[in-house]
């Protein structure tokens, strides 16, 4: 098992070497022993211990409380302070640099483990604390990011429709801005043209927790309709159930489509009505289409001839 690394400052040369001798007993790494607080910044940047016992009136320019400071706001190492006694001063200027712990001198050797093992194991935590906290800040930004720049419409609601959250996206798609609706419920901007999809959405979203290409139409800030397909499902925001909605238009796309199926109505119907024979015959001579005159001329029926 890896030693905890401790580095001493203290002034008193006697007091040092029996702390030292103590902890290194008790199986402690002592990194440095040094009496100033100038030589305790110099040494936590290069040792980089695990925690320093600092007593709070040493030698130097600078007490123990300041050095402490310095070393807690450079490094984040924790400090556990030593003294023989605190006035009232001393104990508001300590308390701002957030010590983990005070031994009394003169030193009990028992208070002292203690003290060092309750301050090593909150240290501990609070690194594994600040390491999820990075990961997940790490995280929500990544998320905010493809949030952000997403073109399609992103929206976060509750289950009953009130909206958390939009990307620029939706407001693209909609003209709606976050002034506009958040802390509004969808069915009170009236969003949905048909309310009918909003309840389908919903009812199978409790039944399955998601929802896959649903086609709806909705109406606009400026009064105009888009054609939509939905993809939804429930999320967990704050320990309760919400609703992640991503939205693409596909105006553009289902008039497309229906330009051509009307064009291929009115092919077939010219096809279909088409006087003089015509043939559609591949690079090695079979049929692939022909018009109802062929029939007529060939006397053979399209399915003979295909």
């Amino acid at each position: 098992m890896e030693k905890s690394r401790i580095l001493i400052v203290e002034d008193e040369v006697i007091i040092a070497m029996e702390v030292k001798s103590y902890l290194m007993s008790i199986g402690y790494e002592i990194t440095s022993v040094v009496s100033t607080g100038e030589k305790a910044i110099e040494k936590a940047e290069v040792d980089n211990p695990d925690i320093v016992l600092m007593d709070i009136r040493i030698k130097g320019e600078m007490d123990g409380i300041d050095a402490a400071e310095m070393i807690r706001s450079r490094f984040g190492i924790p400090v556990i302070f030593c003294t023989a006694y605190l006035d009232e001063e001393r104990i508001a200027r300590a308390k701002i640099t957030m010590p983990f712990g005070y031994v009394l001198k003169p030193i009990q050797e028992q208070d002292l483990k203690i003290t060092i093992e309750m301050a090593l194991y909150v240290s501990k935590v609070e690194s594994a604390r600040k390491i999820a906290e990075k990961k997940v800040q790490e995280s929500e930004e990544k998320y905010r990011i493809a949030f952000e720049i997403q073109s399609d419409s992103i929206t976060i609601t509750r289950m009953d429709g009130l909206y958390i959250d939009i990307n620029p996206g939706f407001t693209n798609l909609t003209g709606y801005t976050r002034e506009d609706v958040i802390g509004i419920s969808s069915r009170d901007i009236h969003i949905w043209v048909k309310p009918e999809d909003r309840d389908a959405l919903l009812s199978e979203l409790k039944r399955s927790g998601r929802v896959e290409n649903m086609e709806t139409t909705f109406r606009c800030k400026d009064g105009s309709y888009v054609i939509t397909l939905i993809s939804a499902s429930i999320i967990d925001l704050n320990n309760e159930p919400h609703i992640y909605l991503f939205t693409k238009n596909i105006t553009d796309r289902v008039q497309v489509e229906a330009k051509l199926a009307a064009s291929e109505r009115k092919f077939r119907k010219i096809f279909e009505n088409i006087q003089v024979p015509y043939l559609e015959v591949s690079l090695d001579g079979i049929m692939l289409e022909v018009s109802p005159s062929v029939e007529r001329y060939l006397k053979y029926t399209r399915e003979e001839l295909i």
